[in-house]
């Protein structure tokens, strides 16, 4: 192939590759979309706070680890995967990790109270070619009262608008195939199989990995031809 056309390519992923970037080094959303993630959150007695990892103390870290192990220990064991406390706290609070925290705004004991979260982070997704930049869930959490009343789909609402703020092309999520539930909320939402889901070559694999587009790949991330 001529240098002409790697060089095409390799503009391309450097563009897409400064997207990410940009994100990351500015993960925080603007006042706009704070304000209508309020709006999204109005009729419910919940709301939503943006955060880092590192910005979170260490008793909210062990809330939010311990809604994730609740909910998801048993069901990684029986999908017949391991489940590593130490992995899966580095995963969560890692440098590039963003998390959204639902917390009550009921009054009496239930305020402030942990409802959920959803944790996610800017990514390169490369599993297919070109290579997209992403907003990548990795965890869509509620705890067990908190099911059931639209908060899921909230959370997933603002997480895309975050990822079209930040011009990611695509949402991108892994999930597994025996929580039903969570398909079915995906589902409602627009996510359908991504392009790379193992089912198109592992109809055995025990999770799917779902997508949504949230917006037209920038026109900069289009392959130009070099000077």
């Amino acid at each position: 192939e001529s240098g002409a056309g790697f060089k095409t390519r390799a503009v391309s992923v450097a563009q897409r590759r400064e997207l990410v970037n940009a994100a990351n080094q500015d993960p925080q959303p603007s006042e706009k979309l704070e304000g209508d993630a309020r709006r999204v959150m109005a009729d419910t007695e919940a709301q939503v706070a943006f955060h880092t990892a590192k910005e979170l103390c260490k008793e909210t870290q062990e809330l939010v680890f311990s809604l994730l192990k609740s909910n998801m220990e048993d069901m990684y064991i029986s999908a017949g995967w391991a489940w590593d406390d130490a992995e899966k706290r580095n995963e969560l609070f890692s440098p590039t990790s963003r998390l959204l925290l639902c917390t009550s705004t009921a009054q009496g004991d239930e305020s402030g109270k942990l409802l959920g979260f959803c944790h996610y982070r800017f990514e390169l997704y490369s599993d297919l070619k070109p290579s997209r930049p992403v907003l990548y869930v990795y965890e869509l959490q509620l705890a067990e009262g908190a099911r059931r009343k639209g908060l899921g789909k909230r959370l997933m609402s603002i997480a895309e608008a975050i990822g079209a703020e930040k011009r990611m092309s695509v949402v991108v999520l892994t999930v597994f195939k025996t929580n039903v539930a969570a398909i079915k909320l995906y589902e409602g939402a627009g996510y359908t199989l991504d392009p790379s889901d193992p089912s198109k070559w592992d109809r055995t694999e025990c999770y799917a990995i779902m997508s949504k587009p949230i917006a037209a790949p920038p026109s900069d991330c289009e392959a130009k031809p070099v000077e």
